[in-house]
Order: structure tokens, then sequence, then C-alpha cells
């Protein structure tokens, strides 16, 4: 099951999106060991959501409004990273709100950062509430196995 689970997140974790992008950027700018506290962000909300998953949180998603309020709340937050990134290459910083700005006002962390934009990116959420899911339902797996299968897919993204 560890060996299914890893190679479940391994596929995965090849949609290069906005959590990527945001530690390949953290990489760049702030270097590896920087990068790596965003990787262990990333990771534990991840972990978060798949315990959710396992209990019962694709449930929820299924009625318009709470999914409708995650998707408007991840999209806004989305956008800000996005102006972030945009602000970044243009060098123009100056002229736009910086999310990450809040969060490094007292530490080079990128943890932080990474969990917000982890938490709050709908693909993650739709990804772990539904796939995921979906996936573990599959598969028919015990209670144990699920927990097996889902350290391989956190595993994935420590590797990746």
């Amino acid at each position: 099951m560890l060996k299914k689970g890893f190679l479940f997140g391994m596929a995965l974790q090849f949609a290069v999106g906005p959590v990527c992008i945001f530690i390949f950027q953290t990489a760049t700018l702030q270097g590896f060991l920087t990068a790596v506290t965003a990787v262990l962000g990333t990771a534990f909300v991840d972990g978060v959501f798949m315990l959710a998953a396992i209990y019962g949180v694709a449930a929820a998603m299924k009625f318009k409004r709470i999914k409708m309020g995650f998707n408007i709340f991840g999209a806004i937050v989305l956008c800000l990273f996005g102006m972030s990134f945009v602000a970044d290459a243009l060098s123009a910083n100056a002229y736009f709100f910086r999310l990450d700005n809040m969060v490094h006002s007292s530490t080079n962390s990128a943890f932080l950062p990474a969990i917000l934009l982890v938490a709050l990116n709908p693909l993650t959420i739709v990804f772990w509430a539904g796939v995921f899911s979906t996936r573990v339902l599959e598969e028919e797996l015990r209670k144990r196995e699920v927990y097996v299968f889902s350290l391989g897919a956190l595993f994935s993204t420590l590797f990746f």
C-alpha cells in the first residue's frame, strides 16, 4: 500500500501548479533551505487534507454553497499570489500588494506562505476531497491500508 500510495502521489506531482511555482520561486530567490520549509508546509497541509478526506470532508464539499465559498476564497488567494509572482518578474514590487510580505515580516521562512497557498488552493481541496477519496473507495481499502496509502502519497510530496 505504501508503494501504491507513493506512485499515486508521484503521478499527481507532475501537475505544475501555483504551489510548485511558489516553491521554485522560493528556492531561486531565497535558497534551498528556505524552499525546504515551503515543502514541509505543503506536506503538512496535504496530510491534514488527507485526514479530512479520510474522515469525510468529501461529503461536505457536495454542498454547492460550501464548495462555492471555498472556490471563491481560493481564487482570490491564488490571484494575490499570482500578482506577487508577476510583480517579482517585472520588478514592480512597490506597485502590487504582496501577500508574502505580511507573513515574512519577522522571519525568512516560507512555511507559512506555503501553508496558506496550499490550504486555500481550490485544486488541492478538490483533489484531496474528491480524487483521493474516490481512489481510496475504489481500492476498497481497510482503515489501516488507507493510512499506509496516505503515508505513501505524503512521501511523494516530500520526495518530489
